[in-house]
């Protein structure tokens, strides 16, 4: 458990469990609260949600707006978001549900020591 590659190992393993997360929890979340009538128009918008890791130990969902690849979210995403508080929703209830992060980060780091 002490040897050198041990921290690049859990911190790989968190950013492994942590991406899964924000897809699974988070990018679908949303997408199963888009429909029509419901910020759901053409589908561009629904296409466009993905999960991203920014750095080590940060990830984010959203439109396609990546600030560390310098994308912008879709130009009506914000204020479909302002209406409806699709990405606020999953988000709260990510955060609101800590077995969450033990079934996604915890078992990322049980595979990483298996």
């Amino acid at each position: 458990l002490f040897r050198p590659e041990t921290d690049k190992n859990v911190v790989q393993a968190i950013n492994t469990g942590l991406l899964e997360l924000a897809e699974i929890e988070g990018s679908n979340n949303v997408k199963r609260q888009l429909k029509p009538g419901h910020g759901f128009k053409t589908g561009r918008l629904f296409r466009s949600i993905s999960s991203h890791l920014i750095k080590d130990l940060h990830v984010q969902f959203n439109a396609g707006k990546n600030v560390e690849m310098g994308t912008d979210s879709l130009e009506y995403a914000d204020k479909i978001e302002a209406r409806y508080h699709m990405f606020a929703n999953a988000e709260s209830d990510i955060d609101n549900n800590s077995d969450l992060f033990d079934k996604y980060i915890g078992r990322a780091i049980e595979e990483a020591f298996s």
